[in-house]
């Protein structure tokens, strides 16, 4: 081995040694801490953010909701507005119809009373 890793190694020995046993115990616990507590940050900063879209998903699918269901009233609109149209047709065709009958009626009288006149 090279000096300068002779020497940085008995440095750490010194370290450790002034460490004691407690101070060795705490480096070793202090390991596991320094690794989840950046694992933990970035879960709740992840939480954080699925919590926001699920907001957002929720807002978005609100709206379209909302809108949808004008749109389905405006359909149930037209539907009606068609019921009132066939039975307005209906009326109309109904007094066309009696036109019709009276008309063919008045040409039926008029043809008998031109065959009555000519015999």
């Amino acid at each position: 081995m090279d000096p300068k890793t002779i020497n940085l190694l008995t440095a750490l020995a010194k370290v450790i040694s002034s460490l004691g046993p407690g101070g060795i115990w705490s480096l070793f616990l202090a390991i596991p801490v320094i690794t989840l507590l950046p694992m933990l940050l970035i879960a709740l900063i992840h939480s954080k953010r699925q919590s926001d879209l699920l907001e957002a998903y929720r807002k978005d699918t609100h709206e379209v909701l909302q809108e949808y269901g004008r749109s389905v009233e405006k359909i149930g609109q037209y539907y009606k507005d068609n019921i009132i149209l066939v039975k307005n047709y209906e009326k109309v065709t109904n007094d066309l119809h009696n036109v019709v009958l009276l008309n063919t009626q008045t040409m039926q009288r008029l043809c008998d009373k031109i065959d009555g006149a000519i015999k």
